[in-house]
């Protein structure tokens, strides 16, 4: 007795079903794979935006001792000589370039 393919289609188109939806669960545009990289990407992102925010701070601290009611004479002092390169007789002065 002969077996028939017809038994052997069905169970075929399942398992071709099975390996295709399965690669695309794991390697599609949308699978376990994508959603890994865009985690890594928003671990990066965030850390940057730490970074970004720590030094909006700083210089909103800087700015805030620049104004009129909270004016700071060693700030004020420190940004004139900076602006102007101008220095007493027995200073010296150090150009951090990082802050221009």
């Amino acid at each position: 007795m002969r077996f028939p393919l017809t038994k052997l289609i069905l169970p075929l188109i399942a398992l071709i079903l099975i390996f295709y939806f399965g690669y695309h669960l794991i390697q599609g545009d949308h699978g376990w794979m994508a959603w890994k990289q865009l985690e890594t990407k928003l671990a990066a992102s965030r850390s940057k935006l730490d970074t970004l925010s720590n030094e909006q701070e700083t210089w909103e601290n800087r700015v805030k001792l620049m104004r009129p009611d909270t004016l700071d004479p060693d700030m004020l002092d420190e940004r004139v000589r900076h602006v102007l390169g101008n220095i007493k007789e027995n200073e010296v002065l150090v150009i951090d370039e990082e802050e221009r």
